[in-house]
């Protein structure tokens, strides 16, 4: 009785000892995946994270950072004391940096703080549009519930306005990519100068790689011993035809970047039910709400396949790997007055996604565009239609592949 004792209270104590020196954070994994909640570290050295009860254990290995919330807090007060009064353009970078963190509530006063000094900003307008949607999708993990209509005059002021007044249109059928297709797409967009990936392999993939192909070392053992990216990449392109078994579980650093700057960005000022993500929207339709990895790989593959015919002799893609300033994505998002090349149509309601070519946002997409994409843009073989809807443009109309 006297050892049960023992062992129970020193039990007891290991678990009062790992709550008190647990502290709320978040980690992000190498894998793109991120985990907000009591942050600790367990007697095996993996990293634990509460979440709603639930311990999540993370290999060391496996993190890529660990923000905890009071150092956020200190770091963002730190920042947000250096800007001056008038810095807007400062208020909006803190709360990317925040938002990067997971710290929405940080993102939002950083982002109405901007609003404060300039309150004619649209970029301010849009970034707290853009958190408290971030927020939904990660607070209900799934599509949110249909909302009845609002009476007029009662729009939201931090969502756009439904032009003259119209009743929104209705949303598209949700239609997106199958896991097959998504892993296709990882394999594309996996860089040469990535070392940091995840994969499993089925079907005895490396067993039949290795007996029809020469690798290094020769042998089942010494080729499965090569790090992670260097077996991927061995197989995808010298044995096309085994690809399919390789599955690759991490997000290439293209879709990371995607994920969390350039996403949300798109969503937040072109997706609204009554421009591209409704059934006005013409040829060029998104998913909505982005909740899951078949939505965001979706949306990343319409952006990748999507071209304007601008006259008889140009068709102009939304992502011009060759020339990544050309691309519509980057046009389109800003005024037809501010010099642009190529011009967004002149449709009800159409407000530019940016202000000018100094917004934080737009300086993240093309940081996207010109470091983190493949330079030579992929042929997926996807056989996929994308969703569409209807409208007189009807000028626009996916690339031809």
């Amino acid at each position: 009785m006297t050892i049960r004792r023992w062992l129970t209270g020193g039990l007891a104590v290991c678990a009062l000892t790992a709550s008190l020196w647990a502290r709320p954070g978040t980690v992000k994994t190498r894998e793109g995946a991120s985990y907000t909640g009591d942050v600790s570290e367990d007697e095996d050295g993996k990293v634990v994270v509460k979440v709603h009860g639930i311990d999540m254990r993370v290999d060391r290995r496996d993190v890529a950072s660990v923000v905890y919330t009071d150092d956020a807090q200190a770091e963002f007060k730190k920042r947000l004391a250096a800007l001056g009064p008038k810095d807007v353009a400062g208020r909006l970078a803190l709360a990317t940096w925040a938002m990067e963190q997971q710290q929405y509530d940080l993102a939002r006063q950083a982002a109405q703080s901007a609003l404060d000094a300039d309150p004619n900003s649209k970029e301010a307008t849009d970034m707290l549009t853009m958190i408290r949607r971030q927020q939904e999708i990660e607070r209900a993990g799934k599509t949110p519930a249909a909302q009845p209509p609002k009476a007029p005059g009662t729009n939201d002021p931090l969502l756009p306005d439904e032009p003259n007044g119209k009743t929104p249109g209705a949303a598209v059928e949700r239609k997106t990519l199958s896991v097959d297709d998504i892993n296709i797409i990882k394999q594309f967009e996996l860089r040469s100068d990535e070392t940091t990936v995840r994969a499993t392999f089925t079907n005895d993939v490396r067993k039949r790689f290795v007996e029809t192909h020469p690798t290094p070392g020769g042998s089942l053992a010494q080729f499965s011993s090569l790090p992670m990216d260097r077996q991927v990449r061995n197989i995808i392109e010298n044995a096309p035809e085994l690809r399919k078994d390789v599955r690759i579980t991490s997000d290439p650093a293209a879709i990371v970047m995607y994920r969390q700057r350039v996403q949300p960005a798109i969503l937040a000022g072109c997706a609204t039910t009554s421009c591209h993500g409704g059934s006005q929207s013409g040829d060029f339709v998104l998913v909505v709400p982005a909740d899951t990895d078949a939505a965001t790989y979706t949306n990343f593959y319409i952006l990748t396949q999507y071209a304007r015919k601008i006259d008889k002799n140009a068709v102009v893609p939304m992502i011009d790997r060759t020339t990544p300033a050309k691309s519509l994505l980057l046009q389109y998002a800003l005024p037809n007055d501010a010099g642009t090349e190529f011009h967004h149509p002149d449709v009800p309601g159409y407000r530019p996604l940016f202000r000018t070519a100094g917004d934080v946002r737009y300086k993240a997409i093309t940081d996207w565009l010109n470091g983190a994409l493949n330079p030579t843009a992929p042929d997926y073989g996807i056989k996929f239609t994308p969703p569409t809807g209807t409208s007189p443009d009807s000028t626009t109309k996916p690339a031809a592949k």
